[in-house]
């Protein structure tokens, strides 16, 4: 599994483990810790780029726009190879 899989955030197992209060709490921090990444990216001046899906247009979608699949995440999952990426769960 990659290590973005959600079934590694920590504020869902406390919620699952019925620690709610904790879970609460874990969830706020992971957020916060999106939302400086997010303003790291910002003052550097670079933009997200999602590592499975492109954005394209799609005449079927209210804003004409659409995430699409963009290919190799099933490859990786079968080579047990998946990329480097952003540790989401943990030091947050």
């Amino acid at each position: 599994m990659p290590r973005t899989d959600t079934r590694f955030r920590p504020d869902q197992r406390a919620y699952e483990e019925g620690r709610v209060d904790e879970a609460e709490v874990l969830k706020n921090e992971l957020e916060e810790a999106q939302r400086a990444r997010k303003r790291e990216r910002d003052e550097a001046g670079s933009e997200w780029t999602p590592q499975w899906f492109v954005e394209k247009d799609d005449k079927d979608s209210s804003s004409g726009r659409a995430w699409t699949y963009s290919g190799g995440y099933w490859d990786a999952r079968a080579k047990h190879a998946f990329p480097e990426s952003v540790d989401l769960w943990n030091g947050h």
